[in-house]
């Protein structure tokens, strides 16, 4: 009887046992990793944008799916990348935007039914963490006219609650 697959052929026989197979196929890639870069030239994904503006992907498909909060982290993370050029770098900042402005609507909403239940407390800390977030933006190197929408729905939120919100 022969098995349908060497591993459990060598595993039945008493060849080498899963860790030990793990331990050769780690060090046999860390061989040929460092035999590679000894003179070679760089592999593809090492030059390219592509794994960066993966980043920036994934969150503009989390984006149009609504799922703003979700969108945000690659999105950020993509836009830190000063390689990917400055159009897809406009285009990330718009969905960084976009994914903000959306943030502030939906938190907003929930905002107002938190102090509505009577958990001011809760709210005005909560509209405080909206406002410092939106701001974050202007850190990343959006302008605070790319974020109007976004800061004048804190700031209307912020003044129904009493609270002062400068940007």
């Amino acid at each position: 009887m022969t098995p349908s697959c060497p591993r459990r052929a060598r595993r039945g026989s008493g060849g080498c046992s899963p860790a030990r197979s793990a331990a050769r196929s780690v060090s046999s890639r860390r061989r040929r990793s460092s035999a590679s870069r000894k003179g070679a030239r760089p592999k593809r994904w090492e030059c390219s944008s592509a794994p960066r503006w993966g980043y920036a992907e994934l969150g503009s498909r989390r984006l149009d799916a609504g799922d703003y909060e979700e969108a945000l982290d690659p999105l950020v993370h993509s836009l830190r990348f000063t390689s990917i050029g400055p159009e897809r770098q406009a285009e990330t900042r718009a969905a960084v935007v976009r994914a903000l402005e959306g943030i502030a609507a939906v938190r907003a909403l929930s905002i107002r039914r938190l102090a509505e239940a009577g958990s001011r407390d809760e709210a005005i800390v909560a509209a405080g963490a909206l406002h410092e977030l939106v701001r974050r933006g202007l850190e990343l190197g959006i302008t605070e006219d790319e974020l109007v929408a976004a800061f004048a729905r804190v700031r209307r939120l912020c003044e129904e609650l009493g609270m002062d919100a400068r940007a």
